[in-house]
């Protein structure tokens, strides 16, 4: 491996923080001696590897300072939900995995908002609430989707055609975990509705749905949030 740290960098997080990053237990320990040699080459006389095992005792003391009982801390969300070991801010929503590496679910607030029962069918769906974009045009959008799409990596990365940041793989597993986590958490917080058969397809108090497209028409004056049909 090639360094290009000056002995003042040794003082700073930054080649510390490098060779966390290697996930790889070899190779980590490869960098940590090559590194321990470069530091002494260069005149850092307090010894890169005692300095990386203080590193490494301070974060892992800082990771069990981390609570698993987090909340939202979304901007202008109806819920305040518990999210255990994940963080959930305007951010998005994320964990701290191994070695303390920062693991997304998505890079943006998202969450479930209702339940919805159907009485014909004995169907759940669950509708997702999620936010993008800036300023004045960080708006929240809703989705009407189905348990088989959200409790599973390769059906949810269907919702990133309606704008939802997420991948293939480990993100998708992620949003997967993270969504499972809030509607087990919240059961009794996370409104449920019983939807019934009508005329007008099915309907649910005051609101007609269309349940088959997983959508809704919205009722009412237009706010800050749209719903996708």
């Amino acid at each position: 491996m090639e360094f290009n740290y000056t002995a003042e960098d040794f003082y700073t997080l930054t080649p510390y923080e490098a060779v966390t990053k290697i996930n790889d237990p070899f190779e980590r320990e490869i960098a940590i001696k090559q590194l321990g040699i470069y530091a002494k080459a260069i005149g850092f006389k307090d010894g890169f590897t005692k300095m990386y095992k203080a590193y490494e005792k301070s974060r892992k003391a800082m990771m069990l300072s981390v609570s698993d009982e987090n909340f939202t801390e979304f901007e202008h969300s109806a819920l305040e939900l518990y999210t255990g070991e994940w963080q959930a801010n305007e951010s998005g929503v994320y964990k701290y995995g191994q070695n303390g590496i920062i693991e997304y679910a998505c890079t943006h607030p998202i969450q479930p908002v209702e339940r919805l029962h159907n009485i014909d069918t004995g169907e759940l769906k669950v509708r997702l609430s999620w936010q993008r974009g800036t300023g004045r045009k960080k708006l929240w959008s809703e989705v009407l989707a189905d348990f088989d799409t959200i409790s599973n990596a390769k059906n949810i990365v269907s919702l990133s055609r309606l704008g939802i940041s997420v991948t293939s793989g480990k993100r998708a597993q992620n949003l997967v975990d993270y969504l499972a986590d809030v509607l087990d958490r919240n059961y009794d917080i996370i409104p449920e509705f019983t939807v019934f058969c009508t005329s007008l397809g099915y309907g649910i108090r005051d609101r007609q749905i269309s349940w088959a497209n997983g959508g809704c028409k919205h009722m009412g004056r237009a706010v800050s949030r749209r719903r996708i049909l």
